[in-house]
C-alpha cells in the first residue's frame, strides 16, 4: 500500500482482510510453539525437582542415574532453545503486521461527508 494515495474503500477493506488473515494465520503458529515451550518447560521443572529429590535422598552415591537425569534435561533445554529460535521469525512477522495495522487504521477516513463518496483521500 503506497502512503499518501487515493484508494476505494473496497481496497481498503481487502488490506483490512488481508491484515486479519494473515495475523491470525501467523499468531495460531506462534501459539503452538509456545505452548510446546511450556510444556518442555514445565517437563524441565519436574525433572529437576525430581533430581533434586533424589540427590537429597541418596546423595551422589547414585550418580549414573543423576547423569541421566542431567542428560535429559539439558536435551529438553536444547529443544526450548531451538523452538525459541523458532518463535523468532513469528515476533517479527507480528510486529510487521502490528505495524501495518497502525498505518492502514491512520487512513480511516474520519470526516463523515467522505462516507459519501467511494474514494477517499489517505495524507
Amino acid at each position: 500500500m503506497v502512503a499518501n494515495c487515493r484508494i476505494s474503500m473496497q481496497e481498503w477493506l481487502t488490506y483490512w482482510d488481508l491484515y486479519c488473515q494473515a495475523f491470525a494465520e501467523n499468531d495460531a503458529e506462534a501459539h503452538a510453539l509456545t505452548a510446546q515451550t511450556q510444556e518442555l518447560r514445565a517437563k524441565i521443572f519436574r525433572l529437576t525437582r525430581k533430581r533434586v529429590q533424589l540427590v537429597r535422598k541418596a546423595g551422589y552415591r547414585c550418580c549414573p542415574l543423576v547423569d541421566a537425569f542431567d542428560d535429559k534435561i539439558h536435551s529438553i533445554q536444547a529443544t526450548v532453545r531451538r523452538l525459541d529460535e523458532e518463535r523468532k521469525p513469528y515476533r517479527q512477522r507480528a510486529t510487521e503486521a502490528t505495524n501495518f495495522k497502525e498505518k492502514l487504521l491512520k487512513r480511516i477516513p474520519y470526516d463523515a461527508n467522505d462516507l459519501e463518496d467511494d474514494n477517499y483521500d489517505f495524507y
